[in-house]
This record gives C-alpha cells, structure tokens and sequence, in this order.
C-alpha cells in the first residue's frame, strides 16, 4: 500500500525509480530521475532537474496535475505524456521535445505554453487544448503529425504557430477553434477546411495544404501568405470579411469556388503535373503573378458572367481541357504573351 494524499516526493539526488504501478501525488525533479517503468502522476510534476524516460523504455507519463518542465537542465523523452486529470491543467515545455503528447482530459482544458517540438500531438474526443498565448507566444513544431479529435483552441493575445518540422506534416480531425489574434501555419498538410468563424489574423511561414479555406464567417480576418505556396485541394476558397496579402502561389488541385472578394491574387495555378483541377470564379478575378495549368487531366477553369484582369507574362492554356466562358470579359492589363491553343474567350 502506497498512500500518497497530499504529498510531495522530491528526487534530489541521482535515482532510477520504478514504480510498479503505483501513483504518486506530487513529484518535484532537482536531481536526477531515471524512470524504471511507467509512471503515474495525479498532482503536480515538475522537472527542475535531469529527466530520462526513455533509458530501457521509453516508458510513458501519465499527468493528472500541471506538468512543468521549463526549468529541466536535461530531457530524454518518453514514449508517451498523457494528460489524464479531471481539472484543469497546464503544460509548460521548456522548449524541449517530446515523442507523443496526448490529451485526454475530457473533464477540464488543458493549457499549453511556451514552445515545443512533439512527435505527435493528439487530442481526444471532448478534450480541450489551449494553445495559450496570452502572457507570451507559443510555438508547436510538429514532427509527424496533428490527430484532433477534441478542441484545439488559442487566445489569439500574442500569436501561435503551428508547424511541421517538414513539409507536409498532417494534420487530421477537427477544425481548429479560431479566436481574434495572429495564427501561424506553416508545412501542414491541413486535412480538413479552415472556417475561422473569429477575426483571425492567419498567416503562412512555410507551404501549406488545405481541404478549403473560407473567412465568410468573420467580419474582418486577415490572411497573408508571405510569399508561400499555399495548395488547396478539395474545396472552396472564399476571401469574404479577409483582407488577404497574397505574394506566393496559390494550386487549385480540387473541384474549388474561388470568391476573390476583391482581393488581388497573385501566381494562380490550376492543377499539377499529377492531379487536374477545377476552378469556378464566383466573382470578378484579379491575377498579377504567374498563371499556371498543370499537365494532368482534368482541368478546368470556369469564368462565366465574371471579369478576370490578368497582368502574367505568359498565359498558356495548352493544357486546360475545358474553358467556360459565357458572358466573362477577360482583361490583359499587363505584357503578355497569350496561347489559346483553340480555346475560345467571350
């Protein structure tokens, strides 16, 4: 019988702990701790010390209290940090990295903050992670990829960034819960439609995949690319209530209703030299970069009833195969050079 209520374990000295099952209440680091087996947290960790998960293991963390490691001296990571508590908890870091980190704190949110690079990140059903930006930044990189199950929300106060360690790391399930504040994404492959439903201020910092992208339901977001490729694969695009400051490349990929909403667009391709697309201009278009049809069948690209400005050096529709066009005026407002290869304007 170990009976822990209330209590505080301090490792201070150079220890290998196994536990065998049994739960601590508070456990303080200051030394070092070498875990011997999975242990079990139902107070407060916290790390101010040398940390090996991993020696053996790796052997899982399983917290039901805060867990701080932003004063650890050294982190050997475990295989899993389980947030499993029935109030509220916080997640502080350091900074370090971390092979899977799981919430599934159905009870309460969990808070994260400072940064972090994490293998996986998963959040189950009903859980609630905060990303929690209002005293600092917080940074996510992102190995392998995002499972969200749950909520993961910001306090859109300082910004949030949230990245994969290379390009196209998956991120699947939910939406994310947009607030009002400045949200970084960069190398995700966003498997699923960005509807922020809050003025975000949403931004790019590396190439990003998206299922579809609509700002409809904000009232003054803002979306700026920062010269990035942003590739959208399945869905709509719409630019209503954003102000979007577009310098990189936009690929449609999908079968996407694209509302510009006045905002000018800048390298435009439809599909790549894998996969067709197919766009339709709800309203007027205005392209000043590069404009682009990939070589894979099919592609489209309909303009009906709808103005286009096109200022590109070169427009070549060799590779579009359908071209709809009834009632459009385009306008080549730039120097370029046009190949219709058959294709018929209004």
């Amino acid at each position: 019988t170990f009976t822990v209520t209330g209590s505080t374990v301090v490792f201070d000295g150079t220890t290998t702990l196994t536990s065998a099952g049994a739960a601590f209440n508070n456990i303080q680091v200051t030394g070092s701790l070498t875990l011997g087996d999975a242990l079990d947290v139902n107070g407060l960790f916290d790390v101010d010390g040398t940390l090996d998960g991993n020696a053996g293991g790796p052997y899982a963390i399983t917290a039901a209290g805060d867990v701080d490691f932003s004063a650890a001296t050294a982190f050997n990571n475990p295989g899993l940090l389980q947030f499993d508590g029935t109030a509220a908890q916080t997640f502080s870091p350091g900074g370090l990295s971390f092979a899977t980190v799981q919430n599934s704190n159905t009870a309460a949110q969990v808070s994260m903050v400072g940064t972090a690079t994490v293998d996986q990140l998963t959040i189950d059903n009903l859980a609630i992670l905060l990303l929690d930006d209002s005293a600092a930044t917080v940074t996510v990189s992102v190995v392998s990829g995002v499972t969200n199950n749950g909520t993961l929300t910001h306090n859109g106060t300082n910004g949030v960034t949230l990245q994969g360690t290379a390009g196209g790391v998956p991120y699947s399930g939910n939406d994310v819960s947009w607030a009002a504040g400045a949200f970084t994404l960069g190398n995700i492959d966003y498997q699923t439609g960005v509807v922020p439903g809050a003025d975000v201020a949403l931004s790019l910092n590396n190439a990003c995949t998206v299922d579809s992208l609509d700002f409809s339901g904000a009232t003054a977001a803002t979306f700026a690319d920062n010269g990035n490729t942003l590739t959208v694969d399945t869905g709509a695009v719409n630019f209503t209530n954003c102000t979007a400051t577009l310098g990189g490349t936009i690929i449609f990929t999908g079968t996407t209703n694209l509302t510009s909403a006045g905002n000018t667009l800048n390298n435009f391709q439809i599909g790549t030299a894998s996969v067709g697309g197919d766009v339709t201009a709800v309203d007027a278009l205005d392209i000043d970069g590069t404009f682009t049809i990939g070589s894979a069948a099919s592609t489209a690209f309909d303009i009906s009833s709808q103005t286009v400005n096109i200022a590109s050096g070169s427009v070549d529709l060799t590779n579009l195969d359908t071209f709809t066009v009834t009632g459009s005026t385009v306008v080549f407002d730039g120097t370029t050079t046009l190949t219709s290869a058959g294709a018929a304007f209004n």
